[in-house]
Formats: C-alpha cells, structure tokens, sequence
C-alpha cells in the first residue's frame, strides 16, 4: 500500500513526516545544547535585550492582563517582565500547574511574588492557588509571555511550523 501524498512531488508522507519530526528533534537538541554553553553573563544580556523589547511593544503597552511564565534557571529570564507588570499597575497572572491542571493566577504585587514558594525546578510558583483569582473566570488575558526553546523569524514557536 502506497501512503504517497496526493501532491504532484510524489514524496512519501509518512517519510516527510518523520524527516521533519527528525530535524526538529535535532534542532531541539542543538538549541538545548546551546543554552547550556551559555554563561550567566550571556544569558542575562539576552534576557535584557528580550526584555527591552517586550516592553517597547504595543501589544504589552496596551495590556492590562498578563500572563507570565516564571522562567527556569536555564531560560530567559523573565522577572524584570514580572516586575514591569508590577510597577505599571497591571494584573499579574502567573501560571500554577499540577499533573492534572494548569490554571492563571493572580499576582497582587511584589512582595506576593517575592513570597511564592520554588518548585521542584527551580521556578516560583503559589501553593494557594485555589484562593487567589483565575485570569480565565475573572478577567481575561490580554497577553500571554511564555518563554520558549525557539522561534521562527516570524516569532512563531519552531516546534508548530
């Protein structure tokens, strides 16, 4: 049985399929291994250079609800973006996750941040979620930040192209 794509190219799309599975499994690995070659020095630099960025864009200018992953150590850090929310006066939604949910929380302001327990990976997140406002039953989400091993030069995440 032929599973050969109904296109003129006559490539076979279950090997198309796994090729690109494969070349994405090889870039995830090359992205991984370049971020752990990175210094503390390198990754703060690039975590500044994100940052300023983010912030000079109108979608995060706009935003009164957002939504921020707290970084791992190994990523781009992300709690000069948690403390900009801040200080500008915008809701602060930090994700909290079990093995059966996820759900975002609200930050009321620094010292609430500042207060949150370290998981088991090294990232912030609040144990009493269950008392603290749902972006998703409450207000909304505007704008979602969520770091990621890489991007498209449309900014799209690599792993969905």
């Amino acid at each position: 049985v032929s599973s050969q794509s109904s296109g003129s190219s006559g490539i076979n799309a279950e090997y198309g399929s796994s090729a690109i599975y494969a070349a994405k499994k090889l870039l995830r690995r090359q992205l991984k291994s370049s971020l752990k070659a990175m210094t503390e020095t390198e990754r703060k630099n690039q975590s500044c250079i994100i940052t300023d960025r983010i912030m000079k864009n109108n979608r995060y200018i706009s935003a009164k609800n957002i939504c921020v992953y707290v970084s791992m150590p190994e990523e781009v850090c992300t709690h000069a973006i948690i403390k900009n929310v801040l200080k500008e006066k915008k809701n602060l939604f930090v994700p909290y996750f079990n093995k059966d949910e996820m759900v975002m929380v609200k930050i009321e302001d620094e010292a609430d941040y500042d207060s949150l327990p370290f998981d088991t990976y090294g990232v912030r997140q609040p144990t009493d979620y269950m008392e603290r406002e749902h972006a998703i039953s409450t207000t909304g989400l505007d704008l979602i930040l969520c770091p990621g091993l890489g991007f498209t030069a449309d900014g799209n995440d690599f792993a969905c192209f």
